[in-house]
């Protein structure tokens, strides 16, 4: 499924440099069933609105223009995420762009963690069924591209939950 994050430039900003710290805003679409009213199942989708999510770029080695870790925080309807993952200069000849995959997480509401402290403890007669399945490796939640435009630098691609790699 799509998402995109956009930094609009200021009046005196100029792209000379990828990639930048700063604010970004943008959306996903998230895809889920709805049940009608006769009971059938249809697939519909929804505009996920994000707002003032700041991101850092921050250098991994030695060469700070080619690997940079990517770190970031922003809001919406979910409520608090972080954003944590990589961004990583394409090899090709002349293409200015960075290759992103970076997870988010979303922050627990102090309702939440309220909720969490006050659960008593549950004792378990019957067995539990086996865990589902994880992945230790090459999990990707958002994977894109970051590139500029002449008024904005954006951060496009696609969004999973649960596949072990987006192609």
């Amino acid at each position: 499924q799509r998402f995109e994050l956009i930094r609009n430039l200021g009046a005196s900003e100029t792209v000379e440099e990828l990639p930048q710290n700063g604010e970004f805003h943008g959306s996903f679409s998230l895809t889920y069933i709805h049940k009608t009213s006769k009971g059938k199942q249809r697939e519909r989708s929804k505009v996920i609105s994000e707002s003032g999510v700041q991101i850092t770029f921050t250098p991994t080695s030695s060469d700070t223009k080619k690997s940079f870790n990517v770190h970031g925080e922003g809001t919406n309807q979910f409520g608090i995420f972080i954003i944590q993952g990589t961004a990583t200069k394409s090899t090709h000849e002349g293409d200015q762009t960075y290759n992103v995959e970076v997870r988010k997480t979303y922050k627990p509401t102090s309702q939440q963690q309220q909720q969490q402290q006050q659960q008593p403890s549950i004792v378990v007669e019957t067995p539990l069924p086996n865990p589902s399945p994880s992945y230790p490796s090459n999990v990707v939640c958002l994977k894109g591209l970051l590139k500029t435009s002449t008024e904005s630098i954006d951060i496009k691609g696609m969004w999973s939950s649960g596949l072990d790699l987006i192609q």
